[in-house]
């Protein structure tokens, strides 16, 4: 394995890395064998971003300030784009990486809780064939929280709008404060690289930033909890690396939001229909798909139309026993009505 690969750092493998394996097993080991160096749009402007964060906290720091004028962090933003190791922007991406710096520059800093911009840290893990494996990974920022406390601040650049929960309540997911749909694994992995670091530390706060939508979540990882941490990312360890080595068939395994995007989209052997939002790869599909699509709008609104016809033609409305409940003309909670499946207390 090279130094410097798309699934390992010195031999050592990346969190990122097991988060993908975790999701789908099959993407993971393909992108693993199959890298080379190759980005993305999405990607360039995140990496371009980060490194822009980092020279703007490095200057708080030296200067002692607590915030950067919206100018001079324009201008460390030129001087990175125009850097050598700055992945290329595009200029739609420039004038987005434009609006995000001014975003950050209105955030106000500590520069002496600062411990840490972009430091790499490993940690290992016992796994259960009894073999102990190392990971990596980078933090964006690290700021000391006392007492025996460390925020890990993480930079969300995309514009996905993370998800809520559905009962509106941010407190509870399995017992932690809900960050999104895709769960607490990122602050797994960073809380235990961070605390293998600092054996100090008794708890980490993972603060995810979205400079787009102004907002930021947080949860946290309590030393107490490591046990658990390292026996999961024990097991998708190796796994992963008997999976790379051959020794273990990576499983295919539709993710939403993960498939629309997955260079395996073609040589998936999930059926197109199981895949969800995957199901689209090429222009022709999303055509065919269109052409469904206007077919099947037209029959429900006819069916609609016919259900709504026979539920008021006698005297008193019919209600019609469908799968969920009863389908009708019901009172909406804030007045009015909709005709729609209402459950009811037989069903």
């Amino acid at each position: 394995m090279p130094p410097e690969h798309g699934a390992f750092i010195d031999g050592v493998v990346r969190q990122s890395t097991l988060r993908g394996y975790d999701k789908c097993p099959l993407r993971a080991v393909h992108e693993a064998r199959a890298f080379d160096n190759y980005s993305n749009p999405w990607a360039a402007l995140g990496t371009a971003f980060h490194m822009v964060a980092e020279e703007c906290l490095r200057t708080l720091a030296r200067q002692g300030e607590k915030a950067l004028p919206p100018q001079e962090a324009v201008e460390i933003g030129r001087e990175v784009v125009a850097r050598d190791d700055c992945p290329h922007l595009s200029d739609s991406q420039l004038r987005e990486l434009h609006i995000l710096i001014i975003m950050f520059s209105s955030f106000e800093w500590t520069p002496a809780r600062i411990l840490a911009i972009e430091k790499r840290l490993y940690a290992e893990v016992p796994c259960p064939d009894g073999i102990t494996r190392r990971i990596t990974g980078k933090p964006d920022v690290l700021l000391a929280d006392p007492p025996k406390g460390i925020i890990y601040l993480d930079f969300k650049t995309g514009w996905a709008i993370p998800s809520t929960p559905k009962d509106g309540d941010f407190s509870r997911d399995n017992g932690r404060r809900y960050l999104s749909d895709g769960g607490t694994f990122q602050l797994d992995t960073g809380g235990l690289l961070i605390m293998s670091e600092w054996p100090g530390v008794d708890r980490v706060t993972l603060r995810e930033y979205y400079p787009r939508l102004n907002e930021v979540r947080e949860a946290v990882l309590h030393r107490a909890e490591l046990e658990h941490v390292e026996h999961r990312l024990g097991l998708l360890a190796m796994r992963f690396e008997r999976s790379m080595k051959g020794q273990l068939e990576p499983e295919p395994r539709p993710w939403p939001g993960y498939c629309s995007h997955c260079p395996m989209v073609r040589a998936c052997p999930i059926p197109a229909e199981a895949r969800g939002t995957g199901v689209l790869s090429t222009i022709e599909d999303a055509t065919a798909e269109a052409t469904r699509w206007v077919v099947v709008k037209a029959l429900a609104e006819q069916q609609r139309r016919s259900l709504k016809a026979f539920h008021e033609s006698a005297d008193e409305p019919r209600y019609i026993p469908a799968p969920g409940g009863l389908l009708g003309w019901h009172e909406k909670p804030g007045g009015g009505r909709e005709f729609k499946i209402k459950e009811t207390a037989t069903t």
